[in-house]
């Protein structure tokens, strides 16, 4: 059908551009809805097909054998309890109702909870430097955990096995300023993915990313933590040379001591 002659070039201009962010709109709903129906799917797979298997009258499983499912279960669940706590901190954080329970901690007991706590590390060699002293500071413990927790879970997926993550606390005296640091030896992101990274929804296009469960929530989520306690989470990366994602925090007293 041709274009009508009588319509004025402006018009058909505008309506170009009002149709084309809402082509944008619906192709970032259609990309959630499946990367979201996949997320749900796999884990919920894995843990129907490891109770079918242990429920099988037929087959005379081992211990180990038993075992083995079990935990394949208890896996897949975890990640889908993951998957729903992001989605609804998320849901928290754009309706407004994501409130903190601050309290003065010492960041260097929070970090050392987080790490004690580590469910896998796969073959990764986890190192961390606390700082010397204690750093106080006003925030939410758990918040503070759940932000920490993403990161490292970030640094053991995208490093190559084997490599070194290093957790690094300290304090800035001229910014009092607490500073929190992950460090990894992964292949590195590139500069025109940096900027979107803390986005909703955004995942890094490459192999590997597309091979790892996620949904792209846990940096916004992490962002927007560190914002709510007065602090900023920034990224520096080099291509082939790993990843550096750190977040800081206001000191909480005004008498806490600082590192040089």
């Amino acid at each position: 059908m041709s274009a009508d002659p009588t319509r004025p070039v402006a018009e058909t201009r505008r309506e170009k551009r009002e149709t084309s962010p809402q082509r944008e709109l619906e192709q970032i709903k259609a990309d959630l809805i499946a990367v979201v129906s996949h997320e749900l799917r796999t884990p919920l797979t894995l843990i129907r097909g490891s109770l079918d298997t242990l429920l099988r009258p037929d087959l005379a499983l081992t211990s180990d054998q038993q075992e083995r499912l079990l935990r394949r279960a208890r896996e897949a669940t975890d990640r889908l309890s993951l998957l729903i706590d992001e989605l609804l901190s998320a849901s928290q954080i754009e309706s407004g109702d994501y409130v903190l329970q601050s309290q003065v901690v010492d960041l260097n007991e929070v970090v050392r909870g987080v790490l004690s706590n580590l469910a896998q590390l796969g073959d990764h060699r986890l190192q961390a430097t606390l700082s010397d002293t204690p750093l106080l500071v006003r925030a939410d413990p758990l918040k503070l955990e759940q932000v920490l927790n993403n990161l490292l879970n970030n640094a053991f997926k995208f490093s190559p096995p084997g490599s070194a993550v290093t957790v690094c606390v300290k304090a800035d005296a001229a910014r009092r300023e607490a500073l929190v640091s992950v460090t990894d030896q992964g292949r590195g992101i590139a500069s025109e993915d940096q900027a979107h990274l803390f986005t909703k929804f955004y995942r890094v296009d490459n192999g590997l990313s597309r091979r790892t469960p996620g949904i792209g929530l846990g940096l916004y989520i992490s962002e927007r933590i560190v914002h709510a306690h007065g602090g900023q989470l920034r990224v520096q990366s080099e291509m082939g040379k790993g990843s550096t994602f750190s977040f800081s925090l206001p000191l909480g007293d005004d008498d806490a001591p600082t590192d040089d």
